[in-house]
């Protein structure tokens, strides 16, 4: 098998790790968000690019702006909703064809969603990239995705 051909099962398996179908909070023009798995930090998102694409640089105009916009909504959202102090946005790329960033909310006290408590750890340093997974059970995921959808879509609006 070529490298090439090992690298794209490689990058298939990563993307389908990544962000699963049923975590998709909202499908726009050029961009996707999907709840992270890891809920850690409450609220954690992926805004992906609909298109293959690793360099930033290389976006449209039109990208570039729906990035910008629901970056801020979406931060917005977060802070307003959950509390959250500030929210991170992450790019480390190198191993996907597809840009996306990694949304980690930042909390200087535990917050709470729907009876949950989650940590508010390493506020004011560098978010922990080594914390242990923190899974919900699938009507968690569900209720936390249709709270930020139904907050995007008033932002939205």
């Amino acid at each position: 098998i070529s490298k090439q051909c090992r690298r794209y099962g490689q990058i298939k398996n990563i993307l389908r790790l990544m962000v699963k179908k049923e975590l998709k909070i909202v499908d726009l023009s050029h961009w996707s968000i999907f709840l992270d798995e890891n809920q850690h930090y409450l609220g954690s998102c992926i805004v992906m690019l609909n298109r293959l694409e690793e360099v930033l640089y290389n976006l449209s105009k039109e990208e570039r702006s729906e990035l910008l916009d629901i970056s801020s909504r979406l931060e917005f959202t977060i802070v307003r909703d959950f509390g959250a102090r500030k929210v991170d946005f992450d790019s480390s790329g190198g191993f996907t064809d597809r840009l996306r960033f990694l949304v980690k909310p930042r909390y200087h006290n535990e917050p709470e969603f729907d009876g949950m408590r989650f940590t508010a750890d390493g506020y004011g340093t560098h978010y922990n990239t080594n914390v242990r997974s923190r899974s919900l059970t699938k009507n968690q995921y569900s209720k936390l995705i249709k709270h930020i959808r139904s907050s995007l879509e008033r932002e939205l609006e």
